[in-house]
């Protein structure tokens, strides 16, 4: 028993990177014991993880506390849930532009925690490992996407047919993207390209699914080695064909002059907030 759960745990972390114990002769194989081998531990260990590995009293407070939204995240958290429910072509890509101070991180986890109460996959990722820690459940883009490390206007990622990721890509109901304007266009095209082809979808932008993107422009753009400021405008993602396809949702309120603790504090927050505007 214990051999068997070994190679299967070694299974699914080769399924989840397109490969299987099958295409290595020197291991044991799963077929080895086939009496075992019940449909429940089969099953996408990746689906199940989303779908069963979050407290729903934790989704239930999360969601509880959606009055405490002001009136530019209740709209954008409004178009977004209703672009999960009702997903049609033209209404499925979403760029919530918000500057420092404007608080996207606990509208990002309301969104989050709305879909996944009701059941449906939310995959959240982000353009860097560190703000991914920001949202429950969050992973790097590059990890989750399997986006090559050196991109060009024709790359695809590494997404398998056979593998358990394809299946959580598929039945994902929304994908949430934060610190956008950091990953170069290429990076997007490739998902883009890559999800067109999973869903069989070849006519809607990412495959039909829900994407909300989030982040600022007016922060830090994607990296060009030795690049020259054209390079660096090139490579974000408004110079995209994508780009005209997504909906502008803005928000301006800044919610850190709101909770400052004096005037002076309140003030100096104000100007900063009007000077990235």
């Amino acid at each position: 028993m214990v051999k068997f759960h070994t190679i299967k745990s070694l299974n699914d972390l080769l399924l989840a990177n397109g490969n299987a114990v099958a295409h290595f002769e020197d291991l044991p194989q799963l077929c080895e014991y086939s009496h075992l081998v019940l449909d429940s531990l089969l099953q996408n260990n990746l689906t199940r993880r989303e779908m069963e590995g979050y407290n729903h009293d934790d989704l239930q407070e999360t969601v509880d506390q959606e009055h405490l939204l002001n009136d530019e995240q209740r709209s954008v958290h409004s178009t977004s849930i209703n672009a999960v429910d009702n997903p049609t072509p033209g209404n499925t890509l979403f760029f919530v532009d918000g500057p420092g101070g404007t608080d996207k991180s606990t509208l990002l986890k309301d969104i989050l925690a709305k879909v996944r109460l009701s059941g449906k996959i939310a995959l959240a990722v982000a353009s860097s490992g560190i703000a991914s820690l920001l949202l429950m459940g969050g992973r790097a883009a590059h990890s989750t996407f399997k986006v090559p490390l050196k991109l060009n206007d024709t790359s695809t990622c590494s997404i398998y047919k056979q593998s358990h990721l394809k299946g959580l890509i598929q039945k994902a109901s929304l994908v949430i993207w934060d610190e956008a304007p950091m990953t170069h266009r290429h990076a997007f095209e490739a998902v883009d390209r890559s999800l067109r082809d999973l869903m069989n979808n070849d006519d809607e932008p990412f495959g039909g699914k829900v994407f909300v993107l989030s982040g600022d422009f007016r922060q830090i753009l994607p990296v060009v080695v030795k690049g020259t400021p054209a390079q660096t405008i090139d490579a974000c993602l408004k110079s995209s064909t994508l780009w005209p396809k997504f909906q502008q949702l803005h928000l301006r309120e800044n919610m850190r002059v709101m909770s400052a603790q004096n005037e002076s504090t309140a003030t100096e927050l104000a100007e900063f907030s009007e000077f990235l505007l």
